[in-house]
């Protein structure tokens, strides 16, 4: 009863031929209600996808991140003098760009309700699907520049001369390139997406505002 007052207090408010609600359908689309949101959570096949293309884009450019880390050193001084004080913060400079394969893993933590039941096996099942997928990534990445003799350049990025130097430069380079600017667009949704369940949680720990804990 007090959903159904609510929204028709909210169309009375707002209605559909309103120019902010069509705006406002057309960017989010209709309201749905509480009851139909066992019927719209993600399952493994819809929610890996979803939940893991903010972590994958991440992956793609860490193999860059930590060559650019060590291209300060010289080969020699790596294996020669590899645990030189010298080295030491080239060495942690390289690990924290390495750790961009791993933005975007939180997506599947904060998910939470939007998962079908049970909801932590759910988890579990993208999250394992998901490392096997960026361990694959970041070793073909990087086994396949290592073997191309790749190094950063400022004015192309590594993923890009990768595809260069197996494809041509061609139309299968930029098509891949479009497609990887796709998958980069979609990939800033995860922020999107999950600033609600994010505000709730953190409302409900008292770090923001109560009213925040109902969204």
């Amino acid at each position: 009863m007090v959903l159904k007052s609510a929204n028709i207090s909210l169309k009375r408010a707002l209605p559909d031929n309103d120019p902010w609600a069509v705006v406002r359908h057309f960017l989010f689309g209709h309201p749905l209600r509480t009851s139909s949101q066992e019927k719209e959570s993600l399952g493994f096949f819809l929610g890996l996808p979803i939940l893991a293309i903010d972590a994958l884009s991440s992956v793609a450019y860490a193999t860059e991140e930590i060559l650019i880390a060590l291209s300060v050193a010289t080969p020699a001084s790596l294996t020669t003098h590899l645990l030189d004080l010298a080295m030491i913060p080239i060495i942690l400079r390289a690990f924290a760009g390495g750790c961009t394969a791993m933005t975007g893993v939180e997506a599947i933590a904060n998910a939470g309700s939007i998962l079908r039941r049970p909801h932590a096996v759910v988890a579990q099942r993208i999250l394992l699907a998901l490392g096997l997928l960026l361990g694959m990534m970041f070793l073909s990445i990087t086994i396949t520049a290592c073997r191309l003799n790749l190094t950063p350049l400022e004015n192309e990025s590594l993923l890009s001369q990768v595809i260069r130097a197996l494809w041509g430069g061609g139309f299968i380079h930029n098509a891949i390139q479009i497609l990887i600017a796709l998958i980069l667009f979609l990939a800033a949704n995860t922020a999107f997406a999950d600033a609600p369940r994010l505000s709730a949680m953190l409302a409900r720990d008292g770090w923001f505002p109560k009213q925040l804990y109902i969204i």
